[in-house]
């Protein structure tokens, strides 16, 4: 029997008897090529094993400062808390004002998002889907966009 290539499913090799088994020439170009490259450096095969663990561990170290933006109706209670927990208490409030009037409007909970851990706001961000309608609430402040910057429209203490 002689080896006629590698297997990546069970980590092992394909064996066959001379002559038993045809390769397409692009098959045996592949079963080749991974076949020298073992033989020439068997770390090689290591090393995908090493920059995946690199990658595992500096993404959980380094934080990739994307904001999280859920719609209301998907925002859980462990959810709730946490943003309540992270965030100061003017700007609980203000969230909590700007959500009364959005529910007291009747705008479905689907179609209000919650923008929270934003490195670019310090605070909460709220908007209704397809519109201009945005808030932020950030230094114990609403602030509303309006005319392309955020103007304060009220404060909270």
């Amino acid at each position: 029997m002689r080896q006629i290539g590698t297997c990546r499913a069970n980590g092992g090799a394909l064996l066959a008897h001379a002559g038993e088994v045809k390769l397409s020439p692009v098959e045996q170009f592949y079963f080749d090529a991974s076949l020298h490259a073992q033989k020439r450096n068997p770390e090689m095969t290591k090393m995908p094993l090493t920059v995946l663990l690199i990658s595992a561990v500096s993404v959980a170290f380094v934080s990739p400062g994307w904001a999280d933006t859920l719609p209301l109706s998907k925002i859980d209670r462990k959810t709730e808390a946490a943003i309540r927990r992270s965030n100061a208490k003017q700007n609980v409030r203000c969230f909590d004002y700007i959500l009364k009037d959005f529910l007291e409007r009747k705008i479905r909970k689907a179609d209000i998002y919650v923008t929270f851990n934003d490195p670019a706001i310090d605070g909460i961000g709220i908007g209704i889907a397809e519109t201009d309608e945005n808030y932020s609430c950030e230094a114990g402040e609403l602030r509303s966009w309006e005319q392309g910057s955020y103007q304060v429209a009220k404060k909270f203490k």
